[in-house]
């Protein structure tokens, strides 16, 4: 082997080890354990508790729908600015015929 594999592995030893033992007892488990094996039957009752749970770890989506209160309405947010205007848009169809309007008064006698 060359030095600087020989250096490098010296430096890296412990490193090494901690790896294949991390690997080996992950391969382990998953060798041994029959698929699921590890489930709700096996935890038993009231065994995670709350001083277990770690604060602001779960999310909303971890909860069924209404455990969950709903907090305090918030403030009204400012306006926002207007928009760009639109396009002009097409001309409209012609309307109904009004009414006729009242006969107007007599013009002065030719």
């Amino acid at each position: 082997m060359s030095p600087r594999i020989v250096n490098h592995l010296r430096h890296s030893a412990v490193a090494y080890l901690a790896l294949f033992v991390a690997l080996g007892g992950t391969s382990y488990a998953a060798i041994r354990l029959p698929a699921d094996s590890v489930g709700a039957v096996q935890i038993k009752a009231a065994a995670v508790r709350s001083a277990e749970v770690k604060n602001a770890s779960l999310l909303a989506a971890d909860f069924k729908a209404g455990q969950l209160p709903s907090g305090p309405k918030g403030a009204r947010g400012d306006t926002g600015a207007p928009g760009p205007q639109g396009a002009k848009g097409d001309a409209g169809g012609t309307g109904v015929a009004g009414a006729p309007g009242a006969l107007g008064a007599d013009g002065p006698p030719g």
